[in-house]
């Protein structure tokens, strides 16, 4: 049982490797930097608020939000900001 546990946690550690080598260098390290200062790196925005802080969130970044371009931040915590779809 345990070498069945040891060879999933490597596979996965090889995925997570895999799928890390993928991502922007630059958005990686700003994810761990917010992860490492903050439980959650990511919040959802409900009800114009931020899940992380509770602030409300713009119009202007809701609205860059639904057109899902590029990466927005909340202007209080610094989480990165993301819509359920």
């Amino acid at each position: 049982m345990t070498n069945q546990i040891r060879e999933k946690i490597r596979q996965e550690m090889d995925d997570v490797y895999q799928i890390s080598t993928e991502i922007d260098e630059v958005l990686y390290k700003k994810y761990h930097m917010l992860k490492k200062n903050k439980v959650f790196a990511m919040a959802k925005v409900e009800e114009h608020r931020c899940n992380g802080c509770n602030m409300i969130i713009p119009t202007y970044l809701i609205d860059n939000l639904k057109r899902d371009e590029e990466l927005q931040y909340c202007e209080n915590c610094g989480r990165i900001l993301y819509l359920e779809k």
